[in-house]
């Protein structure tokens, strides 16, 4: 594909999206690679042998980019989209080092994961970050990287870190939280929401035990549950109500909700007509009034009975998007 655009198309930019399979099942490594170099057998299990692929798959990509001396106008971005799996000893390793859980899991084993940015010329090199971002903010930040602006609606809870990869000092407007979700049939079972170096994790499924609070700066294994340390009460009532600010559950807003077109509503506004006015104004019916317009009613209801006693409503924005 790179070879055929520079060619053909030199002169116009190119995304290339590689998504490589190599942990998933079955692993089943071929036997070389592309360029003669043996594969299957180099290492104790098939599933290490598929990262040697990885490492090689990778590696020709860059070198490419390079051998065609375009390296100075191309963000290479490497990252992964969910955890390492399980420990298991036949893997003779685990993959997560020293986080808690694996793949889905609510734990930093489940969802904390490498990303490397190369832009040569640009950003500088051997440097690390340690600031919160998600691969949801990879949207707001390539915008930003090659200055067009995000379209309206998109990207909803994308932040832009590209000046932060520019120098370690430029914190300025970048995300103070982030959380997470674990699902299974569809259902919520856990919520986790970080606030700088802590971490909150709710249970909701049956069986799934208490809720749980963690000092990441000290405890990256999430080993010594804070949760019922009265020093960390009020923070801890702080990042419930964000989690629930930003989870599949939100509370119905209370007072005005401003549309871009500048009418001004109520949750009220979409209790008539509901199907037709919530499909018109669907971030908007979902995100402020999710009573009425979310799509997961039965489930979030039966996850408001349950933390009921603990719950609080945001307040409405000033101005929502279209």
């Amino acid at each position: 594909f790179i070879n055929d655009h520079l060619e053909d198309r030199s002169e116009d930019p190119f995304f290339a999206y590689v998504a490589l399979g190599s942990v998933h099942y079955p692993h089943s490594p071929p036997t070389k690679y592309s360029d003669g170099s043996p594969i299957a057998g180099e290492y104790p299990t098939a599933h290490m042998d598929l990262l040697l692929e990885l490492d090689k798959v990778v590696g020709s990509l860059v070198s490419l980019v390079e051998r065609k001396g375009i390296s100075n106008e191309t963000i290479i971005i490497f990252s992964s989209d969910n955890g390492g799996l399980k420990w298991d000893s036949n893997f003779f390793h685990h993959s997560s080092g020293p986080l808690r859980g694996s793949k889905g899991q609510i734990y930093e084993g489940g969802h904390r994961v490498p990303l490397i940015i190369r832009y040569d010329g640009v950003y500088p090199t051997n440097e690390k970050r340690s600031n919160l971002v998600g691969l949801n903010d990879i949207f707001s930040t390539i915008c930003d990287i090659i200055g067009i602006d995000v379209p309206d609606g998109s990207a909803q809870d994308s932040v832009s870190f590209a000046h932060y990869i520019r120098a370690s000092n430029n914190t300025s407007g970048l995300r103070s939280t982030l959380s997470n979700w674990d699902y299974s049939k569809g259902t919520l079972q856990s919520e986790a929401v970080r606030f700088g170096h802590l971490k909150l994790i709710r249970h909701f499924g049956a069986g799934t035990g208490t809720d749980e609070l963690y000092d990441l700066a000290s405890d990256l294994s999430e080993t010594k549950n804070l949760i019922d340390n009265v020093d960390y009460a009020d923070i801890i009532s702080e990042m419930a109500s964000k989690a629930k600010e930003v989870g599949p559950c939100p509370d119905n807003v209370k007072g005005p909700i401003v549309f871009s077109t500048g009418r001004e509503v109520t949750c009220g506004y979409f209790r008539t007509n509901t199907i037709k006015r919530c499909a018109r104004w669907r971030i908007e019916g979902e995100l402020y009034c999710n009573k009425i317009c979310g799509r997961f009613k039965k489930m979030c209801k039966n996850i408001r009975a349950s933390t009921s006693n603990n719950e609080i409503e945001q307040e409405a924005p000033t101005v929502i998007p279209t």
